[in-house]
């Protein structure tokens, strides 16, 4: 549900990219809210990694605010988007790893 929701602001809202942002990242303070309040994963660690993805993902959607044309500055921009490459990369190394655990874990 909640990825249709994105696909529906991302679409319906194409000419308005700053309120598309900001309505992306409300809704995933408000997952965030919502993992940390319901108590249905399995382990611990695994709410514990959804949340820090979660996180993860906020901040890589506040840097494209920053990318969107609201900072001027170029070379703050070249390190915005230098963090959003860095953050994508730990977010897919940190899954990766977790993967790879409990793959190993489970042999």
């Amino acid at each position: 549900m909640r990825r249709s929701i994105f696909v529906l602001i991302t679409f319906s809202l194409f000419n308005y990219p700053g309120l598309q942002v900001q309505l992306m990242i409300y809704m995933t303070l408000l997952y965030i809210i919502y993992i940390g309040h319901q108590d249905f994963y399995e382990t611990k660690g695994s709410k514990s990694l959804e949340i820090i993805n979660e996180f993860i993902f906020v901040i890589l959607q506040y840097n494209f605010v920053l990318l969107h044309g609201l900072v001027y500055h170029e070379l703050v921009r070249m390190y915005s988007g230098f963090t959003m490459v860095g953050l994508t990369g730990f977010l897919i190394l940190l899954n990766m790893l977790v993967i790879a655990v409990v793959s190993v874990k489970a042999l």
